[in-house]
């Protein structure tokens, strides 16, 4: 009797207990917080009023408020490396620790990642503790994507299984050397994305995402059928634009570069009806006093592994020398034949040419930043028709004037039947749009890395505060 009184005690206790619901029922909304960057460039130092990596990574623990990082979700659009020679000495390696304890989840590949050959590429991915994503890279041979990279990752984000979808620029074979790349087609942005939604949503992704290296008229182009395949997110580079838009209701993300912003978009998603509350979206500077100081640390070290030539110093600039001035593509052309006189005009490419010279002293670390690339010089014969023929608005032109339509030189007029030696990085020979090949097959190969001329020649001139580089500039536009 006693046993069944407290039977019958301990029913009615249990009945005037709440109800044990699950959390996602009783509160299905989830908060995931989403942070892009794009063109990084192997900026992780700070520069001018920007707080490189370090203090974005301040301001990332902010963003986080109590939750660690672990609880947001980071992404890159490509182009990690390929800028200062902290970076780019390393073919990209330090950055990719810089990255790693940024706790990036997952990156796409840029045209940048490709510029020191796959096989460097897959050393790179090897070291990365984050997956790599390009959907639309796809072998020639076999029509297979590669085995360094994946179309897509799922992601657990606050109890919300994200997918991200990677999408490499399609016009990287004509970004990178044409040669490192000969082996992949870039595929069409659309036709990848259709194939890989449904084999997200069949292994679980609720909410989807792309991390591209696209340009925003791309993004936009993209916008309407992405919003058809429930893609809610397009994050984007290569442009170096700054994007946050909304087109046909999908957010549109891009930060410019170096580390110099990054996005944040706040998403709010119910996990019963699995579809989206709302997303809102700001675009945050890198200006912060603050910096994370282990990350900082880090970087402090990377530099001390620094070769320590590249501290020499070669020369002096009384005031700083835009990278997009006349006087600094004057002062390349200049250099290289001025250090290999067999040459009469210099050819490079506006996109070679990657940042300023400050005021104060030149370093050789300075020339590695300014001309990161490993594009070597090669020596074309071409008649003065076949050089016209080939001019285009984006070449930096040395050895030559053009005025009123009419190419000249140091003897007069370019006479369209006379043959000239001409001097161009291997980069733009090897395009497949350019006419270079057609016009002379089989070019000297001088081995001279297209930065070499302007350390030689800064070294003979031995600018200093009394002699300083700007008194050498050459103000007038060839064109």
């Amino acid at each position: 009797m006693k046993h069944i009184l407290l039977l019958a005690i301990g029913l009615i206790f249990i009945a005037c207990q709440p109800a044990v619901v699950k959390n996602d029922q009783a509160d299905p909304a989830r908060h995931i917080i989403l942070l892009y960057t794009n063109d990084e460039h192997g900026w992780m130092e700070p520069e001018a009023t920007y707080a490189g990596a370090a203090g974005m990574l301040a301001l990332w623990k902010k963003e986080a408020g109590e939750d660690s990082l672990e609880h947001l979700l980071i992404l890159s659009g490509g182009d990690m490396w390929t800028g200062p020679a902290i970076s780019t000495i390393t073919h990209g390696k330090s950055m990719v620790e810089i990255m790693n304890r940024m706790k990036y989840d997952a990156v796409t590949l840029g045209n940048h990642e490709f510029d020191f050959t796959v096989d460097t590429l897959r050393q790179r991915i090897m070291e990365m503790q984050f997956p790599v994503v390009a959907a639309n890279i796809r072998e020639k041979a076999s029509g297979n994507r590669p085995d360094f990279v994946l179309p897509y990752t799922l992601q657990k984000v606050n109890g919300v299984s994200v997918g991200i979808i990677g999408l490499s620029s399609k016009f990287t074979p004509t970004t990178t050397k044409p040669d490192n790349v000969a082996l992949y087609n870039f595929t069409d942005y659309i036709t990848e994305i259709k194939l890989v939604v449904p084999q997200l949503k069949a292994a679980g992704a609720e909410l989807i995402v792309i991390c591209g290296h696209l340009c925003y008229e791309e993004m936009r182009d993209l916008a309407p059928q992405a919003k058809a395949l429930g893609i809610s997110v397009i994050g984007g580079g290569h442009c170096h634009e700054t994007l946050n838009e909304t087109v046909d209701g999908v957010t549109l993300v891009q930060t410019g570069s170096n580390l110099k912003k990054y996005a944040v978009v706040d998403l709010w998603f119910d996990n019963i009806a699995d579809t989206v509350i709302s997303i809102h979206s700001r675009m945050q500077s890198n200006t912060t006093a603050e910096a994370d100081s282990s990350l900082q640390k880090a970087i402090a070290s990377q530099r001390q592994s620094m070769d320590i030539g590249l501290t020499e110093v070669i020369g002096y600039a009384r005031e700083k020398i835009p990278g997009n001035s006349v006087e600094m593509r004057n002062l390349i052309t200049d250099s290289w034949l001025y250090m290999y006189p067999q040459g009469q005009i210099a050819i490079t490419n506006t996109g070679g040419i990657r940042q300023e010279i400050q005021a104060g002293n030149i370093t050789i670390e300075t020339i590695f930043g300014l001309l990161p690339f490993q594009n070597s010089i090669l020596e074309l014969k071409l008649t003065g028709a076949q050089f016209k023929d080939c001019l285009t608005r984006d070449m930096v032109i040395g050895g030559v004037n053009m005025i009123n339509g009419e190419l000249l030189n140091s003897g007069g007029t370019l006479h369209a039947d006379s043959t000239y030696r001409v001097l161009i990085n291997d980069y733009m020979y090897s395009l497949p749009n350019r006419k270079f090949k057609t016009f002379d097959p089989k070019p000297y190969d001088t081995g001279i890395l297209y930065r070499q001329p302007l350390l030689d020649w800064l070294r003979s001139v031995k600018t200093d505060t009394g002699n300083p580089l700007n008194n050498y500039l050459d103000q007038q536009p060839r064109r």
